[in-house]
């Protein structure tokens, strides 16, 4: 999952249908033959929508633009993790969303977890991976610097400490 869903992330100007299923055939929208089928198409799109929280939800054409940052983040992890796939890397994952969305975006990154998804987190929010994290490596230039098998007692700075050392050391 990109970290910029602006630019990497979703396509303004065309409908949720679109950015939800650009390859998901998954979904059930096409055959097996690679023919659309709209109506079960729509259906999938609304299912899915409904599933992580998209809102509206009331039309499978309505423009990515008109929803707000946290819907389209929605989609984009939507996107991502609605074929249960093996591994998924969140590039900062709640980068420029609210409060609320957040907290749904959590909850379905760790539901992806508990259903045998292995989660990547990479993100500039030490809070963030301090408090969603259950390892953390942090990396500098290409290798790990340090390593926190457990997370019972690092903080985001015990974190922040870590990258800032390997950052200076490393200059």
């Amino acid at each position: 999952m990109p970290g910029d869903r602006q630019r990497e992330g979703i396509v303004t100007g065309i409908g949720l249908r679109e950015n939800f299923l650009p390859t998901r055939r998954a979904f059930g929208g096409w055959t097996r033959l690679g023919f659309r089928r709209p109506r079960r198409e729509t259906r999938a799109v609304l299912q899915v929508g409904a599933r992580f929280g998209v809102v509206p939800r009331d039309r499978a054409d309505r423009d990515v633009a008109e929803l707000s940052g946290g819907n389209q983040q929605k989609i984009v992890f939507a996107r991502a993790l609605a074929d249960r796939p093996d591994v998924a890397v969140l590039e900062d994952p709640t980068a420029g969303v609210d409060i609320g969305s957040r907290a749904v975006l959590y909850d379905l990154m760790h539901a992806a977890a508990r259903a045998g998804t292995a989660v990547i987190l990479i993100s500039t929010d030490f809070e963030e991976v301090a408090a969603q994290s259950h390892r953390v490596l942090v990396m500098s230039h290409g290798r790990v610097a340090a390593e926190f098998p457990d997370m019972t007692a690092v903080t985001a700075d015990i974190l922040a400490e870590a990258s800032y050392a390997t950052t200076r050391s490393s200059a």
